[in-house]
């Protein structure tokens, strides 16, 4: 993975001292987890899908143009197509079923590209892994699963590609807005293909990390925070509190919930300030 900034990111003294007077009001995200925690113990008490769902509806506008990494059934393609009404929405899914669903849910859009890939740091073919009990547990490792007794696996070789050659071709022209990743573990390595979308588009993404998924390719829990700080990102939680220091990163990955925001540092305040309106996560039905 590239170490080097991004090009157009602040220097680390400045993008701290940044992060220092962005939303000043606002607690941080440790500061938020102990206060929910106390609140609700259980974190499955909270509805995470629908609770992303809600953050991105507070920021991305109609027209935005997104990519949807691991779009699975198409519960958030859905949303993007229908509600925000996104100009163009590409969906990558490696999975053949869930695929060909999603190529009969979205038959006549033309404004959404499927791709039968999965995304990486570099392209070419690759073994797949999948969870025939839970498919959405599926992945180009086999990683730790939530069921593990009824857990029954089969590898497919599907094909690889990364942001940054998708983003390359002619039909790209535009601005990305907002790159959603769920990919069971995978992650970093699809943020790893994806530095130079980083670079030229600063795109806010939305990415699923937790300790029983990333550990099996061999990452560990401050990586994601060391690649954000630098490419002058910030990872918040769904509703918008920064981790601004890596000991609260430590201090709250894996702690509580999964799901994260990754945005660039010069819209954290405007961003966050719009997530904070909500002072819960949204609470399953």
């Amino acid at each position: 993975m590239d170490d080097e900034p991004l090009s157009g990111g602040k220097a680390a003294g400045e993008q701290k001292s940044c992060l220092a007077n962005a939303a000043p009001d606002l607690p941080t995200a440790l500061e938020y987890l102990q206060v929910l925690r106390t609140q609700t113990p259980d974190p499955l008490t909270w509805d995470w899908e629908a609770t992303l769902e809600r953050s991105y509806r507070r920021f991305l506008q109609p027209g935005a143009r997104i990519i949807d990494v691991g779009g699975h059934s198409g519960r958030h393609a859905r949303v993007f197509l229908d509600e925000i009404h996104a100009s163009r929405v590409w969906v990558l899914e490696p999975l053949p079923r869930e695929y060909a669903y999603l190529r009969h849910l979205f038959a006549e859009r033309p404004e959404a590209t499927l791709i039968n890939a999965a995304a990486s740091d570099h392209p070419g073919r690759a073994r797949f892994v999948v969870n025939t009990h839970a498919p959405e547990e599926s992945g180009l490792r086999r990683r730790h699963y939530n069921d593990e007794a009824h857990a029954v696996t089969e590898e497919i070789e599907v094909e690889v590609t990364t942001l940054d050659e998708l983003t390359a071709g002619a039909q790209m022209h535009g601005r990305v807005d907002f790159v959603k990743i769920d990919v069971e573990g995978a992650e970093l390595d699809v943020l790893a293909g994806a530095r130079g979308l980083a670079a030229r588009d600063r795109p806010i993404f939305s990415v699923e990390f937790g300790a029983a998924a990333y550990s099996v390719y061999g990452h560990h829990a401050g990586d994601l925070f060391s690649l954000a700080s630098t490419w002058s990102y910030v990872l918040t939680d769904l509703l918008g509190h920064p981790f601004l220091a890596l000991e609260d990163w430590m201090a709250g990955v894996d702690a509580y919930y999964w799901d994260y925001l990754m945005m660039p540092a010069e819209r954290l305040e405007s961003i966050g300030a719009r997530l904070a309106d909500d002072p819960w996560p949204v609470r399953h039905r």
